[in-house]
């Protein structure tokens, strides 16, 4: 959607009340508008907002200082900076300073790199360890469950033979009776 001003013969703009826009854009518009507007009438809050009363005042335009006492500061800073004479600058002592921390923090960097490639070559080798140890566990934790099952079919072997031994003796007990009897 577009406004486009018209122009006159003569050259002059002349304002344009026509829209150039297709006849639905033009019609969701107004809709839009007809919402809005309705939408302000009926809004709950507005009726109880203690500053819908209220008006902003009209700023009034700047105060402008004559041209005179705008050049007054460009004097001044120019009159004092003619008063000040230059001082020597002391570069080579700081940049003396600026080196030795440089290479005081270049040292410093260094250092700490250096040990985080130890804390990081250290965490390796405990990881190894641990790796290590903990295959150690499991073969030693399958040792004794293959131990404990060998040990539990040996006890019920052995109880199996003994159930089967009482049984014969009570068998054999049992015949020699029927044979007195």
């Amino acid at each position: 959607m577009m406004k486009v001003p018209t122009k006159t013969p003569n050259g002059s703009q002349q304002p344009a009340p026509d829209v150039i826009a297709s006849s639905s854009t033009l019609g969701l518009c107004t809709l839009a508008n007809e919402i809005e507007m309705k939408g302000k009438e009926d809004d709950p809050w507005a009726k109880t907002d203690p500053w819908s009363s209220y008006k902003p005042t009209v700023a009034s335009d700047k105060v402008v200082p004559p041209v005179g006492m705008q050049e007054v500061p460009d004097r001044i800073t120019k009159a004092v900076l003619a008063r000040v004479q230059p001082m020597p600058m002391e570069v080579d002592d700081h940049s003396a300073k600026l080196n030795e921390y440089a290479a005081a923090a270049d040292a410093r960097f260094a250092a700490l790199e250096q040990q985080v490639l130890q804390l990081h070559s250290g965490q390796q080798i405990l990881e190894q360890q641990v790796d290590a140890s903990s295959k150690k566990c499991d073969a030693q934790l399958h040792h004794i469950q293959q131990q404990f099952s060998a040990q539990i079919e040996a006890q019920g072997a052995q109880i199996q033979t003994l159930f089967g031994d009482q049984m014969r003796q009570i068998e054999s007990l049992l015949s020699k009776k029927a044979r007195t009897e």
